[in-house]
């Protein structure tokens, strides 16, 4: 009888030691899975905050107080076209009804180009681009056999060989879109397209080939400045230039140049509102 009764002796022994560890590990199991629970909870709540912060310093940098754009026509019949986020103009020529189109917006369909151009029942005769940068030129493949004009140096943007440098924009390569320069440009180019003659300023900064063009009454700066309110001139958005000191130092020279320009009034932008004419602005920036 000894030994049935020290096996039953052990055997509840066992059962009772397995007991308490079950309940060990559950009590534990617990406690861990809620530690868990609190580190991610701790994380994501860290993380939001970083995000909501990140997100209102990317604002306030990017465009916080920015001058808003609108579609009002320019002193000289230029007119403003908004596609979303960016603005391009359409220059009018000597022809009634032809147009010369500074960029070509972000919609590959140029949904709101052609419906602007529509209501005058314009042909457009031409694209100069004042960089590579996607939201420029994705319209531009919507009018097949344009003749499209871009300085050399950021031909290769344009035509998707090569990506940009910014601190947003690095993070992104290459994107072939589709769109071919036909008419690369230099420094200090005059294009006469349809009797409106188009100067070329090579404004390196925003991106390597970045252009402004000077044509009518009106510059158009693309990207390379910008205006806060009331009429504030300001130069290139540092998160989304390869190098915007370089940008400043291309501003200046520009600024040097329209001085001797009394006949142009407006300056116009590629995000917002334009401003009247400041040449000595350029020059301070």
């Amino acid at each position: 009888m000894g030994a049935p009764s020290n096996a039953r002796t052990k055997a509840k022994a066992k059962a009772k030691t397995n007991r308490v560890l079950v309940r060990w590990a559950q009590k534990h199991h617990a406690v861990v899975h809620m530690n868990i629970k609190r580190v991610v909870l701790t994380l994501g709540v860290a993380g939001l905050v970083a995000v909501v912060g990140g997100g209102f310093a990317f604002y306030s940098v990017t465009f916080k107080g920015n001058l808003k754009p609108n579609e009002t026509p320019l002193p000289d019949g230029t007119r403003p076209i908004i596609d979303g986020f960016v603005n391009l103009f359409a220059v009018p020529l000597t022809t009634p009804g032809k147009v010369a189109l500074v960029d070509c917006g972000n919609d590959p369909e140029a949904k709101a180009i052609k419906a602007a151009l529509a209501t005058g029942k314009a042909e457009v005769a031409a694209i100069f681009i004042t960089h590579a940068h996607s939201d420029h030129i994705a319209g531009c493949t919507a009018f097949p056999g344009v003749p499209v004009y871009a300085l050399q140096s950021e031909v290769d943007g344009v035509e998707g060989r090569v990506g940009f440098n910014g601190p947003v924009t690095g993070f992104s390569g290459p994107k072939d879109l589709g769109v071919r320069v036909s008419n690369p440009l230099k420094d200090g180019d005059d294009v006469d397209v349809d009797g409106v003659v188009f100067h070329v300023y090579a404004t390196p900064g925003h991106t390597v080939g970045s252009a402004v063009y000077r044509a009518r009454q009106t510059v158009f700066f693309g990207d390379a400045a910008g205006a806060k309110e009331p009429h504030r001139l300001v130069g290139p958005v540092g998160l989304f230039s390869d190098n915007e000191a370089q940008g400043r130092t291309s501003l200046r020279a520009i600024g040097a140049d329209l001085a001797q320009h009394p006949e142009v009034t407006t300056f116009a932008f590629g995000h917002t509102g334009a401003i009247p004419a400041d040449a000595a602005g350029l020059q301070s920036l």
